[in-house]
């Protein structure tokens, strides 16, 4: 069976319903699983687990998620799972988690096919009981059951669609032009990285909300580096920085090791781009140089000695060394913004004042400054327990030669579909082009039709721009 070609092994792979019980040698399963290793996926995400159960008590358990008596035959029994908070993510909403495991699953049951063994798809399974079973995270989904041994039974012969019925060719001069247009035209997709993991805020939903605003875009293909969860070893947690022209972070957690401190502050002096979002200026309220890079904070036990309070009055930036704590904010609500740098690429030709979704509005935020290009500021109503002052929210920072886009506001609703903040046609906007700043020094997008008014909120709730 090891010599079948490619043809052979798919024309003699088939759902295999009856097993004996004859267990399957280890070498074999692992010669299998390094088969669904290597399966490709939407930007190399791999975003799934397969896990192999032998032992017969928890097969047993298993088939109570599958009661079909030629399924408990099957000596080893496979569960592929989705990893919803890895996947890609089309522009248009689409999550790619369902095609890349089916990817995986059919390398799988070729390996198994060349191997001499039966495999079968099920996919009628009870997943909750299944995800119950299992103790699986919310953001885990059972997909596939895949029982494997050898077979018990023989194969009948398939019944397929004839090739012409599924193969179409339509190649006509139009859309040859369109797709030398297309091909002459299309340029690669700036390559960056999210980090991200451990946050008091609700990073499994920000960290996709940000990733599709940005792929939907077409400029930006994103990695996530996910850290371990709080309290666990961060000693193998590491970011390969050299592969990057962007870097977001959307992380407030343990400290990293002086490893991944030292070679992200070098991707930084050495021209990195960083977007800060939200509650990354929490972050390392100990580490001087990224507090020197993100130029104001807040939380994390930060007073008077982390610098002074940075405020808006009579047209400049004021400081304020007076003692008290670093970071606060009142109810969340909706509030204007108002441009203070007009003539910067990221907010050229973007409203002086617009009205930005319900959301937090940070104040009292301290740190060393450092403050490049202010580009907006917006009032702490004590109306709204805030701080009375125009606080600084979106601003740039150089470091060495790096560029940092500096946003506070975007606060993570409770999920995708509630979450205005990061809903706001501002909000992606100023993401997206400052984004695109930091990694170019340029930026090339158009002022979209959707933006804010200066009394009127817009919301874009599938996160893609308005084209």
């Amino acid at each position: 069976p090891k010599d079948m070609k490619l043809l052979e092994l798919i024309r003699n792979r088939y759902s295999c319903r009856n097993y004996k019980p004859t267990g399957v040698e280890q070498e074999k399963i692992d010669y299998i699983m390094e088969c669904v290793r290597l399966a490709p996926s939407a930007c190399n995400r791999q975003p799934w687990t397969f896990r192999i159960v032998t032992k017969k008590e928890d097969r047993q358990k298993l088939s109570q998620c599958y009661n079909r008596e030629w399924f408990a035959s099957a000596p080893v029994m496979i569960i592929a799972s989705i990893l919803h908070d890895e996947e890609w993510v089309r522009g248009d909403g689409k999550h790619h988690g369902d095609i890349d495991i089916a990817i995986a699953v059919e390398h799988l049951c070729l390996a198994a096919t060349e191997q001499g063994l039966g495999t079968c798809w099920v996919c009628n399974f009870d997943a909750e009981r299944c995800k119950t079973l299992l103790g699986l995270s919310d953001h885990e989904e059972p997909a596939v059951l895949i029982p494997l041994g050898y077979p018990a039974d023989e194969p009948k012969d398939k019944k397929r669609k004839a090739i012409n019925e599924i193969v179409k060719v339509n190649i006509s001069a139009g859309m040859m032009l369109f797709s030398s247009f297309f091909c002459a035209n299309a340029q690669e997709p700036i390559p960056g990285v999210i980090i991200t993991g451990q946050n008091n805020h609700n990073w499994p939903v920000s960290h996709q909300a940000i990733k599709t605003t940005l792929e939907s875009s077409r400029l930006f293909s994103l990695d996530v580096a996910i850290s371990p969860s709080q309290g666990e070893d961060m000693t193998h947690f590491s970011v390969d920085f050299s592969k990057y022209k962007l870097v977001v972070l959307d992380y407030n957690g343990d400290n990293w090791s002086s490893a991944m401190n030292t070679a992200f502050m070098d991707y930084v002096r050495n021209g990195g781009g960083v977007v800060v979002y939200h509650a990354a200026d929490n972050a390392f309220t100990d580490w001087k140089e990224y507090n020197e890079m993100i130029a104001l904070g807040g939380w994390g036990g930060r007073n008077e000695a982390s610098g002074p309070y940075f405020y808006w009055k009579d047209g400049a930036l004021c400081e304020d060394n007076s003692p008290g704590v670093g970071g606060s904010h009142g109810f969340r609500h909706e509030y204007v913004l108002a441009c203070r740098t007009a003539s910067h690429p990221i907010i050229k030709g973007l409203p002086v004042h617009w009205k930005h979704a319900s959301d937090e509005l940070y104040d009292r935020m301290r740190g060393p400054g450092g403050i490049k290009d202010l580009l907006y500021t917006a009032f702490s109503s004590p109306g709204q327990k805030g701080s009375g002052r125009e606080e600084p929210l979106i601003f740039t920072v150089e470091h060495g030669k790096g560029r940092i886009f500096h946003i506070m506001i975007g606060h993570c609703g409770d999920s995708l579909e509630d979450n205005p903040a990061m809903q706001c046609a501002g909000f992606q906007t100023l993401l997206l082009r400052g984004a695109e700043w930091c990694a170019t020094g340029k930026v090339s997008q158009p002022v979209p039709k959707d933006f804010p008014t200066a009394d009127k909120i817009s919301l874009r709730p599938n996160y893609q721009p308005n084209r």
